[in-house]
């Protein structure tokens, strides 16, 4: 987590927010985007799909680490693209770094190496998927490769995403691919956002953190790929409540550039609160929306730049991953 020092300026902040009321419509999600449809796990033997048998790996049964996590991997993740992912690319790419960039002081190598070039085995899939995903996944997961694929079509009112894992008998992964449901965004838009509330400035106004849903989505589905549980604990990329996070980490910056900005002020007219940077009236804002403000497409954008592992994401980590191990090897 940054410290206070780490964070941009009151001006750079107040300057990456346009200035001026929120009041243009937005369009309301009435179902949350990107429900995870969990993990799941296919024990085959490494062997019989010509996969390269990694070193023992064993994951603790007992005690925190059992909540955080069911298996791992002793080489990095090779992950391919599939259908749908290259008009997602630049949110993989950062969420492949996120997760390697907090665990580079550990591991010589990227815990994710995500490949561009080549084209997987198994590219599409059919056009009913999300209807019955169970024969398609498990035969992609008999083709030696890890793929994040990219699909609408499913049912709004039942839309998840899942990642489906691999492992030998010893319970080291050997294979993983993940399941995006673009359904939603099919649906309203591309700007999908999730919101909530930082703190309120008045009855009608308050901050607001909001961040890419997709962008999220892809974060949890990585973690899961890697090898995490869910982590009971909300504010973390692997809970189901991950925006208490983002509000950790932007209160204090934001509350110093709200407060510089009131006092700075010579008009005392209470309606220039709605001028304020990162204000916005309470009636624009749902928990789940398709942004449409410019001005709240680039608070979206900043606080999703910004997006960090919470407390338990990384415990979750420090269960998975032998890094003594891990670093010792050639």
């Amino acid at each position: 987590m940054c410290t206070i020092a780490q964070w941009p300026s009151v001006l750079t902040l107040a300057a990456l927010a346009l200035a001026g009321s929120t009041a243009a419509a937005q369009v309301p999600i009435l179902r949350e985007p990107g429900k995870c449809g969990g993990w799941r796990v296919a024990p085959l033997d490494a062997a019989a799909f010509g996969v390269p048998e990694p070193r023992k790996f064993s994951v603790q049964d007992s005690g925190f680490c059992s909540q955080y996590s069911h298996s791992g991997w002793e080489k990095p993740l090779r992950l391919y693209l599939g259908e749908g992912a290259f008009d997602y690319r630049p949110l993989i790419e950062s969420a492949v770094s996120l997760w390697n960039t907090a665990l580079r002081g550990f591991s010589r190598t990227d815990v994710i190496q995500l490949d561009t070039l080549i084209q997987p085995r198994t590219y599409t899939l059919s056009e009913q998927f999300w209807s019955n995903p169970e024969p398609e996944y498990k035969a992609n997961l008999g083709d030696g490769q890890s793929v994040i694929y990219f699909k609408g079509g499913g049912d709004s009112n039942a839309v998840y995403s899942f990642a489906y894992l691999r492992t030998d008998r010893d319970q080291r992964m050997v294979e993983s691919d993940i399941y995006i449901n673009t359904t939603h965004e099919d649906l309203y838009g591309n700007n999908l956002a999730l919101t909530e509330l930082l703190f309120p400035v008045d009855a009608e106004h308050g901050v607001y953190t909001l961040v890419n849903s997709t962008f999220v989505t892809i974060l949890h589905e990585l973690g899961h790929a890697i090898g995490l549980a869910h982590v009971p604990v909300s504010g973390n990329i692997m809970s189901y409540h991950y925006m208490p996070g983002v509000g950790e980490a932007w209160e204090v910056p934001l509350a110093l550039a709200l407060s510089a900005a009131i006092h700075g002020q010579t008009d005392a007219d209470p309606n220039t609160v709605s001028q304020l940077p990162f204000v916005s009236r309470h009636a624009d804002i749902t928990p789940y929306m398709v942004v449409t403000e410019e001005s709240l497409l680039s608070q979206r954008d900043l606080f999703t730049l910004t997006t960090r592992l919470g407390e338990q994401d990384r415990i979750a980590l420090m269960c998975v991953y032998d890094f003594d191990d891990w670093n010792d090897s050639p």
